[in-house]
């Protein structure tokens, strides 16, 4: 762990990764960058999108979502955010190395934070010290105000 930050993962220290079928990005890319952030590979749990609502150990515990250019709108990811959030984890949307998404991605909008491809911004993100998203290039990202719904 490297300048004051501690990652939070789950029980026995898992940290839980949703990868699509369709992601170019691959789980040697996704744990070389856990890898710089200290976290040991043996702990780190790949599911499927569909494989979610069926893990009861998600809660207090990161869920990283990796996205690219042919998954970042698919419905079972969404879903996927949505079960993560509800069951109490931490939900971080992980944009690809070449993705360059600039807005506030919808899964981050409603269920987590977000960042780029950079052990640095995922480190904050799943450290649960700041909640600041960050785009695809590592710009901070702002989240809409709040404000009360018209019934």
């Amino acid at each position: 762990m490297a300048e004051g930050y501690d990652v939070i993962v789950g029980k026995n220290g898992r940290v839980f990764v949703v990868l699509h079928p369709a992601c170019k990005i691959t789980k040697e890319e996704i744990l070389g960058l856990l890898g710089e952030m200290g976290i040991d590979p043996s702990l780190v749990i790949f599911l499927l999108p569909g494989e979610v609502d069926k893990c009861v150990e998600i809660s207090d515990a990161s869920v990283i979502i990796p996205v690219d250019t042919g998954t970042s709108d698919l419905l079972e990811l969404e879903e996927a955010g949505r079960y993560s959030g509800q069951a109490g984890g931490r939900v971080v949307v992980l944009f690809g190395k070449s993705f360059p998404y600039e807005d506030l991605h919808p899964i981050a909008k409603k269920y987590g934070t977000q960042c780029g491809w950079s052990a640095e911004q995922l480190k904050v993100c799943i450290s649960g010290k700041a909640d600041e998203p960050r785009s695809g290039a590592g710009t901070p990202v702002s989240r809409p105000n709040a404000s009360q719904v018209k019934c």
